[in-house]
């Protein structure tokens, strides 16, 4: 399998996941060197299937690095939350994996 696989592979991980996948993707490299294509092929597959999905380039130093990753990781979290709650019980909700799409 090659790296131009990825963009589908997250496709059809996406379509049997759907709202419930979340994915961040952060391209950490000389912007105007590299090449983050497949890495937004990915993000692009996988958001029609209504996946939380985004694309980051941060600048090349700590702080822009860290406030990406400390923004997804709050946005994925409460999102997850929010989709695994009964928002008029504040109960868990079961995930069913015998479904099939």
């Amino acid at each position: 399998r090659n790296k131009h696989d990825l963009p589908k592979r997250m496709g059809e991980l996406a379509s049997r996941i759907g709202r419930r996948l979340s994915i961040t993707c952060i391209g950490m490299a000389d912007q105007d060197a590299e090449d983050f294509s497949i890495l937004e092929q990915m993000v692009e597959e996988a958001r029609p299937y209504g996946a939380i999905a985004s694309f980051n380039k941060p600048s090349m130093n700590a702080d822009s690095l860290s406030q990406i990753i400390c923004s997804q990781v709050t946005s994925s979290l409460t999102a997850t939350k929010r989709e695994l709650t009964n928002l008029s019980s504040g109960k868990s909700l079961t995930v069913r994996s015998d479904l099939i799409r």
